[in-house]
């Protein structure tokens, strides 16, 4: 079980406090996604993005695509 100390090293030490795709650092908005939709989520299938950024990413109906 992923426990509060674990996200916030994802967050503060992989994703440096910022999205991935804009590097936007306001935490309030910023949301950790499955990077893919169709599998679990997971430490190794997540990203941090803005609300913004991950609704358009949860629309991609693939990612090989993008």
């Amino acid at each position: 079980m992923i426990q509060e100390n674990d996200l916030r090293y994802l967050v503060e030490k992989i994703w440096s406090n910022q999205s991935i795709l804009s590097a936007w650092d306001d935490i309030y908005d910023l949301v950790l996604v499955r990077w893919d939709k169709y599998k679990e989520w997971s430490p190794w299938n997540c990203v941090l993005l803005t609300k913004e950024e991950s609704s358009a990413h949860e629309r991609l109906e693939s990612l090989d695509e993008v």
